[in-house]
């Protein structure tokens, strides 16, 4: 999920960077494009974990519990 958000970021900054280095008419248009980029990955991420957790709340998964203990000792830092 997390890497549609970031693709949309870089096509947004990709976008901001083309703004940037063009005349001022084209980067009001190459703004609003990276802002449309922006919120289209943001409304997909949205929707594909909402899809995701209307499936999972249907037809639950065990969780494996001994990972995510291991896990979290192995990340702690005691000092």
């Amino acid at each position: 999920m997390d890497s549609i958000h970031n693709f949309s970021d870089e096509l947004a900054l990709v976008a901001l960077y083309l703004a940037f280095i063009l005349s001022q008419g084209v980067s009001r248009h190459l703004l609003r494009t990276a802002n449309v980029f922006n919120s289209v990955g943001l409304i997909a991420v949205s929707g594909l974990l909402l899809w995701q957790a209307a499936e999972r709340l249907i037809h639950p998964a065990p969780v494996q519990g001994t990972v995510i203990i291991l896990t979290g000792l192995l990340a702690c830092n005691p000092r």
